[in-house]
């Protein structure tokens, strides 16, 4: 409960407002990994109400949200989270992420369902959106079907910034966020190697998840936020 919590309120100080044109601010929020069907869901609905508390204008998820470690039937799963979801009464934007509080392998089956379901609600597994001069990217940061675990699946993701920030400029920030940490794993070195040069001088802040820390660190005006 309190690691959803954390995640939940983190970005809610003053320092954290987004500027919009005319000096005009607004809230949003960004939570990740709320594993619900490992954690119990009373302790996501408690995390919905300290959000709405803070009248943010829309959410970010950061993937695990649902997980596939628990016998409890995907659909079931999904028809929970969406449940309590909807009480936030604003957009929502979420990118895949498969996340496991527990080691327990997941068969081929129930992973597939999981993707399914997933799309069935967000359509795709990358997004942009703009709002108020903002420009905000939702990045799959996640290995598809059949790739390896550790996959950065670098070029694809390349490709899809490279097409989004085409043609595109004046915005007042632009954020990603997505569910991998790569910035605070060992992954790190091929971030930095190939993505970061590709969103550096475009990008203020980028958020991610998965592993279960809390962190910060500044590169290049970037601030990679876990």
């Amino acid at each position: 409960a309190i690691l959803v919590l954390i995640f939940s309120l983190i970005f809610f100080g003053d320092k954290f407002y987004a500027r919009a044109q005319g000096n005009d601010r607004f809230r949003f929020a960004v939570i990740g990994c709320t594993h619900i069907g490992v954690c119990e869901s009373k302790d996501y609905e408690l995390a919905v109400e300290k959000i709405k508390e803070y009248h943010p204008e829309f959410v970010l998820f950061l993937g695990g949200m649902i997980d596939s470690v628990s016998d409890t039937p995907v659909g079931v799963l999904w028809d929970t989270f969406d449940r309590i979801t909807a009480k936030l009464g604003v957009p929502v934007y979420n990118v895949p992420g498969e996340c496991r509080l527990t080691p327990l392998s997941v068969s081929e089956e129930r992973k597939a369902l999981m993707e399914k379901c997933f799309m069935d609600r967000y359509k795709r597994r990358s997004q942009s959106f703009e709002y108020k001069n903002n420009l905000y990217v939702g990045l799959d940061s996640g290995p598809l079907p059949g790739q390896g675990k550790d996959s950065l699946q670098a070029k694809a993701q390349i490709d899809f910034l490279n097409q989004t920030f085409s043609g595109k400029a004046g915005y007042n920030n632009t954020f990603i966020f997505t569910h991998r940490s790569p910035w605070s794993e060992d992954e790190g070195d091929e971030w930095f190697k190939l993505l970061h040069p590709v969103i550096k001088g475009k990008v203020k802040h980028v958020f991610g998840a998965h592993i279960h820390r809390l962190g910060s660190k500044k590169v290049d005006g970037i601030t990679y936020v876990t």
